[in-house]
């Protein structure tokens, strides 16, 4: 059945720096941006101050279109809904300006989705670049940051919000406490 007594084998992979079995680095080192993550950002981002150009159309005071632009250092970042929502990031420099990616999608704004038209909604859809380069780092890494700090803010604001509360049941308990004593004493004098 098995050979228990077979010499021992040492098995030694060669690496050969000239294939291109690896990836490119870039490649390697640019995470992945869900798009959930944009909406988010391009949703609340004013709530920490990020500049969102807010451009919708209205004809007669009815909303026809949204469309919110988000500015950051070199890049923007653009939520359009016309016929369909599309989803572009461009980069400029000056008078320059390049779309590294563009795809439409099934935005629900309200409930904050995003889908591929005609599948399933999910919440994992990631940017896949249109053109790759050293921008994809640098975006990538700024709305992971940006992103934290939305969410430290929130989860600040719901601290504050919970220390609040407390405060507010501390000083009503303190009120009918001070209640409580009065009338005692008043229905205690009246014996």
């Amino acid at each position: 059945m098995f050979d228990l007594f077979r010499n021992k084998t040492t098995v030694v992979k060669m690496f050969d720096n000239n294939k291109e079995t690896h990836k490119n680095k870039d490649e390697e080192s640019v995470k992945s941006i869900k798009l959930i993550t944009l909406l988010d950002l391009i949703k609340h981002g004013d709530k920490i101050n990020l500049n969102i150009k807010n451009e919708d159309a209205y004809e007669q005071d009815a909303l026809l279109a949204k469309r919110r632009i988000l500015e950051l250092e070199g890049v923007s970042v653009e939520f359009s809904e016309w016929a369909e929502w599309t989803v572009t990031i461009d980069i400029y420099d000056n008078d320059k300006s390049f779309t590294v990616y563009k795809e439409e999608f099934e935005i629900d704004w309200d409930k904050g989705t995003v889908a591929f038209p005609y599948k399933h909604s999910s919440r994992d859809i990631e940017v896949e670049w249109n053109h790759k380069g050293a921008w994809c780092e640098y975006i990538t890494s700024t709305i992971h940051e940006l992103k934290t700090k939305l969410d430290k803010h929130r989860e600040a604001v719901k601290i504050q919000s919970e220390l609040e509360r407390k405060k507010q049941h501390e000083l009503q308990v303190k009120k009918d406490n001070d209640q409580k004593q009065h009338f005692n004493e008043v229905f205690n004098n009246k014996r």
